[in-house]
């Protein structure tokens, strides 16, 4: 995108990741809230809280264990 004289780059990639998958399942808070949070300079968690690993199934499964 060119606005007057500045050139910026600009990255739009709306599929999740397997990552972001994986650390769905086992965050207990919401990540979306804490992203969000954190892309506007909010308040975001000090820590998080787990409940489990995630395991990736070839077929695409993500498993909490």
């Amino acid at each position: 995108m060119i606005v007057g004289d500045d050139v910026y780059v600009v990255d739009v990639n709306p599929r999740p990741t397997s990552s972001l998958t994986g650390i769905t399942a086992v965050i207990e808070e919401e990540i979306a809230e804490v992203l969000v949070a954190a892309s506007k300079g909010g308040d975001v968690p000090e820590s998080v809280h787990l409940r489990g690993r995630a395991r990736y199934d070839k077929d695409g499964t993500v498993t909490v264990l």
